[in-house]
């Protein structure tokens, strides 16, 4: 059974619920802004730019500009590095 399966089968919302504190967390920690911490969940749970332009309703540049604000502001330079920064800190 992978990590992935022992997950779901525990009903998702203790595994979510522990996902969303340790985003606010760590959004807090690094005063993100409401619009920073919308983004930055959207990419936590691995959206990519276009996605969170056409959710948010607003111009690529500008999702662009609130990844950069994100990843400054947590210290990390990649997608990959944002996601593996929140599950470091379960």
């Amino acid at each position: 059974m992978s990590k992935w399966s022992k997950r779901k089968k525990g009903g998702g919302d203790g595994v979510e619920g522990s996902l969303e504190e340790r985003c606010r967390r760590l959004a807090e920690d690094a005063c993100l802004t409401e619009r920073e911490r919308e983004v930055f969940l959207l990419l936590v749970h691995g959206r990519n730019a276009r996605y969170i332009q056409e959710t948010l309703v607003v111009s690529y540049n500008t999702v662009k500009t609130h990844v950069s604000h994100v990843y400054a502001k947590l210290g990390v330079h990649s997608h990959q590095e944002l996601i593996d920064l929140v599950e470091s800190k379960g």
